[in-house]
């Protein structure tokens, strides 16, 4: 399969290691599917062209010779169907992973966005101290 991944050439220094590309680029590593790159700048994101690929601008977008996806979640979804390093291929298996990754989008992140939002506006405060932390520990069953 080859596959072709755009992200962007540059990020400003806070979203290194945020921008959603990373779940893709994390998840093709996993499953061994090679990829080629196609990275964009700011005044391509916003092209006639590029918003058919991407209706909001921003990355990723996924092509493969039979799908082209936008949306890291949707993307996912479709590698983890395409491979059983990712996920298992018995309906159920299918059905887990389906939840976990709306869970991940969904629940989880914004979530921890916000643990990260309190850590490092309101890290004075008391309260921010431990913030989210139990919600955290309920998922590893502690």
């Amino acid at each position: 399969m080859t596959v072709e991944l755009t992200a962007f050439k540059t990020v400003p220094d806070f979203a290194k290691g945020f921008v959603k590309d990373l779940r893709v680029r994390w998840a093709l590593e996993e499953a061994g599917i090679l990829y080629t790159q196609c990275l964009i700048d700011h005044d391509e994101k916003l092209t006639p062209a590029y918003r058919r690929q991407q209706p909001f601008a921003q990355v990723p977008v996924y092509k493969d010779k039979d799908v082209e996806l936008f949306e890291t979640g949707a993307i996912l979804l479709h590698l983890a169907k395409v491979s059983e390093a990712l996920a298992p291929s018995d309906p159920a298996g299918q059905a887990r992973t389906s939840s976990w990754v709306c869970a991940a989008l969904s629940s989880i992140e914004p979530f921890v966005v916000n643990v990260e939002i309190a850590q490092l506006f309101c890290a004075d405060e008391p309260w921010a101290d431990g913030f989210g932390q139990t919600a955290l520990k309920q998922l590893d069953g502690r």
